[in-house]
């Protein structure tokens, strides 16, 4: 396993969190909130999948 794999995935877990967690506070009723959240999770993946390539680029 490549230690890339590893860092997207606990990157894809924390995004996880974060949305479960604003869903369980109600605060995904309000459609900005929903949105900030969304975009959030999603750059956060895309930052995690950048720093695992890079790393996997040292490492080779």
């Amino acid at each position: 396993m490549r230690v890339g794999s590893v860092l997207t995935g606990i990157a894809a877990g924390v995004a996880a969190g974060a949305i479960a967690s604003a869903m369980a506070a109600g605060a995904m009723q309000n459609p900005r909130v929903r949105h900030a959240v969304k975009s959030s999770a999603r750059k956060a993946e895309n930052m995690a999948h950048d720093v695992s390539r890079s790393i996997g680029n040292m490492m080779s």
